[in-house]
């Protein structure tokens, strides 16, 4: 075991990890593969190997992923643009992007891509 990862606290989250695995009826770890997620778990520190083997534990999965968030707080989603909402200047902005084109009289009557260009466009 690597030194990083030489704590009580990591060794018993380890023994958790084992445990869960033999609970769940997945394979056994043989040593090299042991080893091998040592290794992994050493590069990511040692409190995030410990939040590695809670995710895993926690959503009942076989391997071990780094986790994706600190702190179990997820990055939230960019906000998409409101394309059911009528921008006053859609007809002037849909002329422009798109010369040539009838324009629909009504913002329901674009499409729902064209709807989402000109919202998201400057």
């Amino acid at each position: 075991m690597p030194n990083c990862l030489l704590t009580e606290a990591f060794k018993a989250k380890w023994a958790e990890y084992v445990a869960h695995r033999r609970a769940s009826h997945f394979k056994p770890l043989k040593p090299a593969s042991v080893a091998k997620q040592w290794a992994k778990l050493a590069e990511w520190g040692h409190d995030r190997a410990i939040e590695a083997i809670d995710q895993t534990i926690r959503n009942g999965w076989q391997g071990l992923f780094e986790p994706k968030a600190v702190s179990g707080h997820a990055t939230a989603p960019a906000p998409r643009p409101d394309i059911y909402t009528e921008p006053a200047d859609w007809r002037l902005k849909a002329a422009a992007k798109w010369p040539g084109i009838t324009i629909p009289a009504r913002w329901a009557d674009l499409s729902a891509t064209m709807r989402n260009d000109l919202v998201a466009a400057p």
